[in-house]
């Protein structure tokens, strides 16, 4: 009761302050004491409480159109500052509402019962500035479905072959990079792999051991990344036990040794175990090989030769 008197007694021109204006000086001041003002949690609750239904001097009020067209305008051209931005990006940091969660059925029933009887649109339209200016936000390519437009033409990062696409499709993510989704797989798996295994270490080594000049983690004809590309075609393959060992990989590295094969590749194979026991002897396989395909084009290019002089 005596918060009530007191209240009425300070009200309209009973108010010391009635008819005065604070000075834009004055303003900044109030302003200035406002800022960096920290309330603990239990004042932030009372706050709330006393704000709370009945209580609040809104409860029950409807604003009339000129007041709303006023607020609308008060609040027209007004940016936030970096400070405030920031503040807003880290209140929101853990609500998952802007990331497309779904809301309860109660909480949706609650939203229909506080939106039922809401006049603001209802009936209204937007102007023709209004709806040209939304017509021009969503025209041709700025439109999120846009399938229309002359192709462009890509070139993939893997293969090398020339694929031509609809704009559209170039803003997806990785799309426009591969003619292929066997291409964009040996991609990731060539920039996805962290470090190398202990075997294809181990062959390494023996590798520059023997002087032997290769490439490591290389796809080939699109269809492969192998893990030593040497010179002549030689592909050399480093495979787990457990992972090669079962039976739809196995009828995967047979299919593409064959195609491999009929390209002009040469693959050896090695397994966990037979680099484990001796790397030496799986790289001096290859060097027999290296060896003995040498002295077989040579001794092609010798009889060559002596045909070409017996004419």
């Amino acid at each position: 009761m005596k918060s009530n008197r007191r209240s009425e007694a300070k009200m309209g021109n009973k108010n010391p302050m009635y008819g005065k204006q604070f000075s834009d000086e004055h303003r900044q001041k109030l302003s200035a004491a406002g800022k960096n003002r920290i309330f603990s949690e239990e004042t932030k609750r009372k706050m709330s409480e006393r704000m709370k239904g009945e209580k609040n001097p809104n409860y029950g009020k409807t604003f009339s159109e000129e007041y709303r067209e006023k607020l609308s305008e008060s609040q027209k051209g007004r940016k936030h500052s970096e400070a405030t931005k920031h503040k807003i990006s880290i209140a929101q940091i853990g609500n998952k509402y802007p990331l497309g969660c779904k809301r309860s059925a109660e909480r949706r029933k609650q939203i229909s019962e506080a939106n039922k009887g809401n006049k603001i649109w209802l009936g209204k339209h937007h102007s023709e500035e209004s709806k040209k200016k939304i017509s021009e936000a969503h025209k041709g390519i700025k439109a999120y479905n846009w399938k229309g437009g002359e192709c462009v033409k890509i070139i993939c990062n893997v293969c090398g072959k020339e694929r031509y696409i609809k704009p559209y499709v170039l803003k997806r993510k990785n799309h426009g990079k591969f003619c292929s989704k066997r291409c964009q797989a040996l991609w990731n798996n060539k920039y996805m792999k962290t470090k190398n295994t202990s075997i294809e270490i181990a062959i390494e080594k023996e590798l520059i051991r023997k002087d032997i000049p290769y490439m490591k983690q290389v796809p080939v004809c699109a269809i492969a990344l192998v893990d030593f590309l040497l010179s002549n075609k030689i592909i050399i393959q480093c495979d787990g036990d457990y992972w090669h060992s079962k039976k739809v990989n196995k009828g995967k590295d047979i299919a593409q040794d064959t195609i491999l094969y009929f390209k002009g590749y040469k693959v050896f194979r090695f397994t966990e175990t037979e680099i484990k026991k001796s790397a030496k002897k799986c790289i001096d396989k290859i060097s027999h090989f290296i060896s003995k395909k040498t002295h077989r084009d040579s001794m092609l290019i010798d009889e060559l030769r002596r045909k070409i002089l017996a004419k």
